[in-house]
């Protein structure tokens, strides 16, 4: 995807947005050193009223403060939110971008590149395991920002480029499948930013012939039936490209399944079966979605998720009217507006960026929103935007309704471009993205550290980083053992049962029964306080006498004669034996 450093918005007056039901959801005891400053009469199209608490101050912070990550694959609780935070991969590797995400289908995996020492990129060098940051496996020949797909349920498969074809390939074996013959069609697949991959395999892209220039729109299920519907740029109005995506499927209203393609103002286009090519639904000119992805909703409704009026909002893809096309909410549809998330820059060159991703199989998607940058080699990084710098998800659950959850802080910071200084503004932004289930949430940062030309370090500390946020908390902490010291001081205690240094009386009674008093001591260990003392007893008792012995076995006494009488040959005979208990 095309990687626009700051994002331009528009804002129009007369827009007239749908307002959602929005719920933040915290853990409990959670936001921690937060206060809500948004007025309320800052919410677009309407009042700002959903109680979230908007700006935070984040404990060692830096700059100036002192916070230093763990070690790869170690974790830390994030003190804002609750969330555990843990480092995914080695030092020096990070995820390139929030879409195509880098998590596998369950987070299983995550796609990570490095830099090398002169900063240049390296390419998608490594699968690790991000909960350990195990490597797993190198890779070459593809970025995780283009030409590299996860499967939507398949931890083991993802997709990629090799001899213009796209071809899935598997984490634990050799050998590759071709899904998409372009080279066989004379067309090949261009650079260029590209969604993820949808979960029936449906995929957008651009593309050009094998020995021209990048002309055209395309999409194609990567199921090895190699139909490819395409439109060329000329057709749409545009004479770039920035990037592509595609509906999470078809629209369970109109049944169309949708394509954005974006060069600063966005047409949706449709897959037309029939005429075996992409047409033009309508265009949105106005409006420049340069970092959305797509969602599908529980009803099947296919959304563009990406900022507008200052926050998140989502775009019904299959509402429109395509003979209106001078305003973006003349089309028939409302965007949703979530939340605000530029108080301080309300959709303004220079506000800062916001980059989405929508999980695959799921009604997710997350938010890594990097406020404005700041001078590099400043004291403090100055006050924070609300939400800035976080990690947030906002699930759809019913029409128009989102639980919005702030998941942890990212701590990174953004700086500005200084020519002496390897430029981190554009590699510091969080870019987050979710596992295909939304399951696991990964983020970059640089922890605040600034890099050099020469070194990825500062202070011996490595500075591209990638993070994996999990839903769960950390465990809670064991109990803290007893401040006393304890001692016995007086009487004795029952032979076989002893008292330890932390009060705990303990062992097997077998000393002669009785009551045992005793004396014992309680005292701090650097006897910062008086020692206290206390009587108390134990009684040992006699153990139960035994059970009385078992009944003797009952006696069978057989009470018929020995004689049973005479019968005559060939006469019946008949004599009930008889026995009693003696």
């Amino acid at each position: 995807m095309k990687k626009i450093i700051v994002f331009v918005g528009l804002l129009l007056v007369a827009a007239v947005l749908a307002r959602a039901q929005t719920a933040f959801e915290y853990l409990s005891g959670y936001p921690k050193g937060c206060s809500d400053t948004g007025p309320a009469s800052e919410y677009v199209g309407g009042s700002y009223n959903f109680g979230n608490l908007a700006s935070c101050t984040i404990p060692g912070l830096r700059p100036p403060g002192t916070f230093i990550p763990p070690s790869p694959g170690g974790s830390y609780v994030d003190p804002t939110f609750g969330r555990m935070v843990t480092l995914a991969a080695p030092v020096g590797y990070y995820q390139t971008y929030s879409t195509p995400s880098p998590l596998s289908a369950t987070g299983k995996y995550l796609a990570v590149s490095g830099r090398d020492a002169d900063g240049t990129i390296a390419g998608l060098s490594a699968i690790v395991e991000p909960k350990t940051s195990a490597w797993v496996k190198k890779i070459a020949g593809a970025s995780q920002d283009w030409g590299f797909w996860w499967h939507p349920t398949d931890d083991d498969v993802y997709y990629t480029i090799n001899a213009g074809n796209i071809v899935q390939r598997s984490v634990t074996k050799a050998g590759e499948t071709v899904v998409l013959n372009l080279a066989g069609q004379s067309l090949q697949f261009r650079h260029g930013g590209t969604g993820d991959i949808a979960p029936d395999l449906w995929l957008s892209f651009a593309s050009g012939a094998a020995s021209g220039a990048l002309d055209r729109v395309c999409a194609a299920k990567l199921d090895g039936g190699n139909k490819i519907y395409c439109i060329p740029f000329a057709e749409i109005g545009m004479s770039n490209y920035d990037f592509t995506t595609m509906s999470k499927g078809a629209d369970s209203g109109t049944g169309k399944r949708y394509i954005l393609a974006e060069q600063a103002g966005g047409a949706i286009l449709s897959v037309d079966f029939a005429e075996n090519k992409l047409k033009l639904e309508y265009k949105v000119p106005n409006v420049h979605w340069n970092h959305s992805d797509t969602m599908q909703s529980p009803d099947g409704r296919q959304y563009l998720f990406g900022s507008y009026g200052g926050g998140p909002a989502f775009w019904p893809l299959g509402v429109h009217d395509p003979i209106k096309q001078q305003n973006w909410e003349e089309f028939g549809g409302s965007i949703i507006a979530t939340y605000r998330d530029s108080w301080q820059s309300p959709v303004i060159a220079g506000a800062g960026s916001t980059h989405y991703n929508c999980a695959k199989i799921a009604p997710v998607c997350v938010v890594g929103h990097s406020p404005n940058s700041v001078a590099k080699g400043a004291d403090a990084p100055g006050e924070l935007a609300p939400f800035g710098y976080e990690a947030i998800t906002l699930e759809m659950t019913g029409d128009r309704k989102f639980t919005v959850k702030r998941l942890a802080k990212i701590r990174s910071v953004r700086y500005l471009t200084d020519p002496t200084v390897y430029d981190n503004d554009y590699d510091s932004m969080p870019m987050c993205a979710l596992s295909g289930d939304a399951s696991t949430v990964s983020c970059k940062t640089n922890f605040g550290f600034v890099p050099t030309m020469a070194h990825e370090q500062i202070d011996g500390t490595q500075v591209r980083r990638s993070i994996i946020i999990t839903d769960g908390v950390a465990p809670p902490p064991p109990d803290p053992p007893s401040v006393f010291v304890w001692r016995l001081v007086g009487g004795t205690l029952p032979q076989g049962l002893s008292l330890s240094q932390d009060g705990q009386i303990a062992g097997t009674a077998i000393g002669a029964p009785g009551i045992y008093a005793f004396d014992v001591e309680a005292s701090l260990p650097d006897g910062s306080a008086q020692a206290v003392r206390s009587t108390h007893t134990i009684t040992v008792t006699e153990p139960p006498p035994p059970p009385p012995p078992p009944p003797p076995p009952a006696k069978i006494v057989v009470t018929s004669p020995a004689d049973l009488g005479q019968v005559e040959q060939g006469q019946p005979f008949s004599y009930q034996l008889q026995a009693q208990i003696a």
